[in-house]
Formats: C-alpha cells, sequence, structure tokens
C-alpha cells in the first residue's frame, strides 16, 4: 500500500500541530538510492485502551511517505475511544480487528502471522515512528546483503511537559551485542523476514521482556547488524505505562531471561569467530561475565524502576 498523503486523512483535533498531525514526511523517490525498489515494510501495532495516544500511532505510520507499507492493528478488545479512532483510518490499514487476546505478544504473533514484508516491527499504541524513519530503514537493508537487524536512536518523551530526551542505546551497550545480549530499543529496531521465519514468534510467557527475548534469538540468526544514528522512534513515558506496574511476573520473566535465553555457548562462538579470536582468546570468559553483568542489571533496572524522564 501506499501511503497517504496529508491532505488523505481525517483532520486532525485543532489543538493538534507538528508532526504526525499537521506535517508528512514528503513521498520517497519512485527507487532506492541503488535503483533497486523499495522493499515492503510491515507494522503490527498491539493495543488496548490506548485512545489517549494510539492515533498519534497510525498517523506516525502511515504519513511516512513510503511506497510499499502493510499497516495492521490488533486491537484486544478495548473499551476507550480505540476502536472509534482506528475505524477512522480504516480504508488505509492493511488489516485491523478489536477482540479479546491473551496479550500483548499474542497480539503481536496475531499480525506477524498476516504479514508479508521484507522488513518488519511492532509500535505499539503508546509509541509512535519519527519522520523518514521507514526510508531509512530501507537505505539501510540495501547497505549489503544479509541485512537482519537495523536499529538507531529512539526519542523518550514526557506526554505531560512535552520534554524530549534522545536515547541511543547501542552506543553504549555495542559490547553486549557482540556476545549475543540485547539492549536494542525495540520500536526504534526493525527485523527482516528472515529473522522473523527463524524465530517463528514472539514468546507469549513474557508480558514486560517479549522484546528482550525476541532480540536475544533474533541475534542468534542475524547474518548482518545495522546500528545507526538516525533518530527512528519515539516513545512516551508516562506513570501509568505498563513498565512502572508492580507484578510478581517480572521476578519470573528475570529468571525465565536467565536460565533459558542466557547464549553463553552462542556468545563464545560469537567471540572466537570475531577480532578477538587468537588475540584475546584467555580474557573471553572474563569478558563475557562482565558483559552478562551489565546485561542483567540493565534489564533488572528497566523492569524495576520507574522512570523519570525529566531527570535523563
Amino acid at each position: 500500500m501506499r501511503c497517504p498523503a496529508l491532505a488523505e486523512l481525517p483532520l486532525p483535533p485543532p489543538e493538534k500541530t507538528g508532526w504526525p498531525w499537521t506535517v508528512e514526511t514528503p513521498p520517497v523517490p519512485p527507487v532506492r538510492p541503488d535503483g533497486s525498489a523499495w522493499p515492503r515494510i510491515s507494522i503490527v501495532t498491539p493495543s488496548y485502551n490506548q485512545g489517549q495516544f494510539i492515533e498519534e500511532t497510525i498517523r506516525s505510520v502511515l504519513l511516512q511517505g513510503y511506497p510499499d507499507l502493510e499497516y495492521i492493528i490488533i486491537d484486544g478488545g478495548s473499551t476507550d475511544q480505540s476502536v472509534e479512532i482506528i475505524r477512522k483510518y480504516e480504508p488505509w490499514l492493511t488489516y485491523w480487528v478489536s477482540e479479546r487476546d491473551r496479550g500483548q505478544a499474542h497480539a503481536i504473533n496475531k499480525g506477524f502471522s498476516m504479514a508479508t514484508g521484507e522488513y518488519n516491527n511492532w509500535i505499539n499504541s503508546d509509541d509512535s515512528l519519527r519522520p523518514y524513519a521507514l526510508r531509512t530503514i530501507a537505505e539501510a537493508a540495501a547497505l549489503r546483503s544479509g541485512v537482519d537487524l537495523i536499529s538507531g536512536v529512539r526519542i523518550l518523551k514526557d506526554p505531560e511537559t512535552g520534554y524530549e530526551f534522545a536515547q541511543n542505546l547501542w552506543l553504549l551497550s555495542w559490547k553486549t551485542y557482540l556476545i549475543g545480549m540485547p539492549n536494542f530499543p525495540q520500536d526504534a529496531t526493525f527485523f527482516s523476514r528472515h529473522v522473523l521465519n527463524a524465530v517463528h514468534a514472539i514468546d507469549e510467557r513474557f508480558t514486560f521482556g517479549l522484546d528482550v527475548a525476541f532480540f536475544f534469538r533474533a541475534l542468534k540468526v542475524a547474518r548482518c547488524v545495522v546500528l545507526c544514528h538516525s533518530v527512528l522512534s519515539q516513545m512516551h513515558v508516562y506513570a501509568t505505562q505498563k513498565t512502572h506496574k508492580v507484578d510478581p511476573s517480572k521476578v519470573l520473566e528475570v529468571a525465565i531471561l536467565r536460565s533459558e535465553y542466557e547464549p553463553k555457548r552462542w556468545a563464545l562462538k560469537r567471540l572466537m569467530g570475531s577480532r578477538f579470536n587468537g588475540i584475546i582468546t584467555l580474557l573471553i570468559p572474563v569478558l563475557y561475565r562482565k558483559q552478562r553483568r551489565k546485561f542483567l542489571r540493565m534489564e533488572r533496572n528497566f523492569l524495576f524502576e520507574r522512570w523519570d524522564v525529566s531527570a535523563l
């Protein structure tokens, strides 16, 4: 599907201005800079009672000016204004449904079971894409063959104050990627059809750490990872966000990550196949343990600490 122009979409609320309300991304050229066709990109939005944010999410995807977009919304039976908003944009959606499901991971899996894109991502209904995000992904995918993960910068935004903070996780955590432990900003990380076929599905045992578990497996099968400085997405940070919930299942999820998603044998194999092999072979176990501790500390903090974006 071709992305619609701003004039084709419903009028935004009168108090809304800027991206993606009164500003659009210009249409991309007919072909990529290398002359090849633009790859199809599939976006899945899982949704449940996020009427406060979902229209911004939808418009940020549709106004990318991209020529081959597949956009799927899986709503879990919202009881707020979400369904009414989704219906307004129905002509530009590949598919949408509102029905009870088993949670966010199940909704994402339902969406990806219908997706056909060469590159994919899920954008939660309280997150959004930034201008030129899809064009950036498509151009990065053409850098070389076998590009399976493309990750960039996310903006953290306080919806009450409007304060924004650019978060470039890979710049700080590239060493954890080397050993197969991901700290990707999920909404700013796109993955190929190859990864989606190999990983099969989001692990539905996870509610809070589902993206971490997914990228663990994605890194195992990825042939090439592209890390860029481009701002690709925006994540709202607010008090009632799912991340902030006090939930005993977080302890269980950390335990699963430790026991099932700690790929030491993959890490050692990855390191032995890198420039470190034959140079610091004896230090590899030390490096692994150090980066493993760092990664698990980051994930524990993410799951259990409350965010204050103004303090970042």
